[in-house]
This record gives structure tokens, C-alpha cells and sequence, in this order.
């Protein structure tokens, strides 16, 4: 299994398009208004600060997990404060990794993801967690949202169909990025077939604004990146101009 483009990932010789790409057809008003409201410069200083604390949180969460201290002297400061509230939620809520940073694909409904982790509870209850590194909305008071819903509910559907093991739902883990005390806010799904079926909704329209991509729904076979050069793949005939490698597209 490996990734495709940045955008799918490629399974059994199908393209399927990524969780993540997918939700990307979803209208994300705070978003909007802060590219509406931010000076470019500092959009790109913000994005990049974001994906230095994404990898750094990342980095070290492996080690948090397995209870290998974090020395948080050595860190720069500006991912302190996530690294802190990752910390504390694993002293406080005492997860254990089923599995991390795992890649799922459901063929049975024509996506795939990484997932961060599979965590079992002192409970007993296993959940699939989804950590965001993000701020408080100054609107709602929150920093979790219904897509994020959605996408744990498309990564919880496509792990049980492929380990055909049950969870007991999903969990949304925000980081916050500032707030020097370590804060984490932890978000329940009460209701993750309704969070799959809003995330089935935007796959649906996915396919219908991008019915080259991959194996959208009607798993084009993998030919060779000839034939998926910008997407789109060809038929047979025409790849074998280059190529004698290449199947035909085919339907399920």
C-alpha cells in the first residue's frame, strides 16, 4: 500500500482517493474567513509554523506513548505547548497504542487514510483517535469541529473492514497550540454512523467533480504513470502506444 500523488493511495492495484482529500470539497467558513482576513505573509508564516508542530508532535508521540520521557527543555518553544497537552492527556487518560500511524482502505466504499492511533482504555473501550494541533475558536469555544467527526468515522469504517475488528467509537484529541499550561480538549462522536454518512455525502460529490481520479468508485485498475498522468487515466488501446502493461479500467 503506498501513497499516490499526496491526494489517494494506491491498494491492490486501485486508486482510492484520501479521507482528507475527500472532505476537502466541505465549505470550511472559519478557514475562509481567516484567509479572507490575513495578510499573506503571515498566512505562510502560520501554515509553516503549523506543519513544524504537526511533525514535531508526531516525532515525540511515539515516545510519549510507550512512556519515554519528553524533556521539554530541549524543545523549541513554540511546540511546548502541544507536546504538554499530549502529555498530560496520555498521563490522564492512560490510552494503550493498538496501532499507530496506520494506513486503512475501505475497498468496499472507495477511500482510504492514515489513521493517527487505535487506543485501547482503563475501560476497556478501543477508540479510533484523531489528534488535532489547533486553537480555541474565539466563535464556538471549541477547536473540534463536524468534519473532523467525519473523518474519524470514515477511518474507524475502513479499519474495521479491513482487521474486522469492532471499536467502540472515535475520538477527537485537540492539542492546543498556545496555551503554555499543556491544554487538550477531548471530542466523543455520539453518533458515528451519522458522521459516516455526511463524510459518504462529500465522497459522493468528490466523485462527481473528480470522475478521473483514481478508482472513484469504480476501481480503475493501476496501469502506469503514463496513464495517470493529471488523473486521467486512458484505455488500453491507447497505453499500449507505450506500454503492453496496462488493463483495461474496470468497474465492481
Amino acid at each position: 500500500m503506498s501513497l499516490f500523488e499526496g491526494r489517494g493511495y494506491q491498494y491492490k492495484g486501485k486508486i482510492y482517493p484520501s479521507v482528507t482529500t475527500v472532505c476537502d470539497v466541505l465549505r470550511k467558513p472559519g478557514l475562509e474567513s481567516w484567509l479572507g482576513n490575513t495578510p499573506k505573509e503571515q498566512r505562510k508564516k502560520q501554515i509553516e509554523r503549523g506543519k513544524r508542530i504537526g511533525s514535531a508532535i508526531h516525532a515525540n508521540f511515539d515516545a510519549m506513548f510507550k512512556g519515554i520521557g519528553v524533556d521539554l527543555e530541549t524543545v523549541v518553544n513554540e511546540i511546548k505547548p502541544p507536546l504538554l497537552a499530549g502529555i498530560k492527556f496520555i498521563l490522564e487518560k492512560r490510552p494503550k497504542t493498538i496501532h499507530s500511524e496506520l494506513v486503512v482502505v475501505s475497498e468496499n466504499w472507495g477511500f482510504g487514510g492514515t489513521l493517527d492511533r487505535v487506543c485501547k482504555f482503563p475501560d476497556g473501550k478501543v477508540h479510533i483517535i484523531d489528534f488535532k494541533t489547533t486553537n480555541r475558536s474565539k466563535y464556538s469555544g471549541t477547536g473540534i469541529y463536524q468534519e473532523n467527526f467525519m473523518q474519524a468515522a470514515a477511518y474507524r469504517k475502513a479499519y474495521e473492514e479491513m482487521f474486522k475488528n469492532e471499536t467502540d467509537g472515535t475520538m477527537i484529541v485537540r492539542l492546543d497550540k498556545d496555551n503554555p499550561d499543556g491544554e487538550y480538549e477531548i471530542g466523543i462522536d455520539v453518533n458515528t454512523e451519522a458522521s459516516f454518512k455526511a463524510f459518504l455525502a462529500a465522497l459522493e460529490l468528490f466523485n462527481y467533480q473528480h470522475p478521473d481520479f483514481g478508482c472513484n468508485g469504480t476501481a480503475y485498475m493501476i496501469c502506469c504513470e503514463h496513464c495517470y498522468k493529471a488523473y486521467k487515466p486512458k484505455t488500453k488501446h491507447e497505453c499500449e502506444k507505450e506500454t503492453n502493461l496496462c488493463p483495461m479500467p474496470t468497474s465492481k
